[in-house]
Parts: structure tokens; C-alpha cells; sequence
């Protein structure tokens, strides 16, 4: 399976080809994604769309610290932080837990 994140595996970075700087590929890569958001009316960004993935695994039960590794992040923290928690999070959590 192919690596989704930053520094997914082992530090590698192959699919930053032409070796910009982290910011002006995510730079480039939001410029790609404008006309398609200007043609479906919806305004995103390429952080939306990886906080949507995490947050997408995270409400199927995947499991917290493999979406960590799927996204390239350096702790399992760093990725609650990211996906963060909401209320409906926590619902769910309860009705979970009630006998």
C-alpha cells in the first residue's frame, strides 16, 4: 500500500518529486484544487481534505495510531489533535457505553 502523508515512511519523500519545500508543493497542490472547488461551488483545501480522511477513518473504528502512521504523523496525539473530537464524537461514545 502506497504511503499517505508527509514523511510516511522512514522519512522518505518520494512523492515530492522536484524536491520543493513542504509549503510550496501544499502551495501547488491547493492551486490544483482551486478550479475544482470554483466548478463544484465548494471552497477547500488540501488540509481539508486530509482532515476529512482522518476524521473519516476515525468515525469507521480505525484504529487511532494507524491513521497516525497513514497521515505521517510523529505522534498519536499530533493526529487527535488533528481530527479533534466533537460532540457527536462523544455521543456516540456514550451510547456505546450505556448498558
Amino acid at each position: 500500500m502506497a504511503a499517505m502523508g508527509r514523511n510516511a515512511v522512514q522519512g522518505k519523500r518520494d512523492w515530492n518529486v522536484d524536491n520543493r519545500s513542504e509549503g510550496a508543493f501544499e502551495e501547488a497542490l491547493d492551486e490544483m484544487l482551486k478550479p475544482l472547488g470554483e466548478q463544484i461551488g465548494v471552497k477547500f483545501s488540501n488540509h481539508t481534505l486530509r482532515r476529512t480522511f482522518g476524521r473519516t477513518m476515525y468515525r469507521s473504528s480505525v484504529e487511532v495510531a494507524t491513521i497516525s502512521k497513514m497521515m505521517g504523523h510523529e505522534s498519536i496525539d499530533q493526529t487527535l489533535k488533528y481530527i479533534g473530537v466533537d460532540l457527536d464524537d462523544m455521543c456516540s461514545a456514550m451510547k456505546a457505553f450505556a448498558l
